[in-house]
């Protein structure tokens, strides 16, 4: 459909101008793995995730106890600054603590965040018992007691973060 094929090739959006990147993240992420000669796969099916987020709205619009938002006397542009900084800054905790604090519906998270981080997280182990991996998923899929993170530790997993150094910014820059 031209409306789903334009969304995915050209998310720009007025609002989010200054948080976008100069290439989406998921294509780089692609590109390079195909530069370096890597296989590539989906951690989610597109339309079962299209099926689920579908399914998130209508159990929002279903939801008798939609919570207000509190912010505790800050504007929603103040935390949605502070959701970028927490993004930009790798910190996953504060970003999982601030999108809780905007999310409206329980029933909508639960179906659009929870759900597809055990789809991701089970799909992850799958692949992982035939073959190596890196993946890359959405920085809100990774944080809190039901992010992918968590999940793959309950699984036997054991993760730990990876930072840049300036010798992987050399190297980045000769894959690009």
């Amino acid at each position: 459909e031209p409306t789903v094929v334009n969304s995915l090739l050209y998310r720009t959006y007025k609002t989010k101008e200054d948080f976008e990147e100069d290439t989406f993240l998921d294509l780089y992420i692609f590109q390079t793995g195909k530069k370096l000669g890597k296989k590539t796969t989906g951690v989610e099916n597109y339309y079962e995730t299209e099926k689920i987020i579908l399914e998130a709205y209508s159990d929002m619009g279903k939801e008798k106890d939609k919570k207000l938002i509190d912010t505790d006397g800050e504007s929603v542009g103040d935390v949605e600054q502070q959701i970028q900084d927490a993004y930009r800054h790798g910190d996953l905790d504060m970003l999982d603590s601030l999108d809780n604090l905007v999310e409206k519906s329980a029933a909508f998270r639960n179906k659009f965040l929870y759900k597809r981080n055990e789809i991701q997280a089970h799909s992850i182990d799958t692949i992982l018992k035939k073959n190596s991996l890196f993946v890359g998923v959405g920085a809100a899929h990774l944080a809190g007691k039901k992010g992918v993170i968590e999940l793959l530790r309950r699984k036997g997993y054991k993760l730990r973060p990876v930072t840049m150094a300036d010798r992987d910014a050399i190297q980045k820059d000769e894959i690009d």
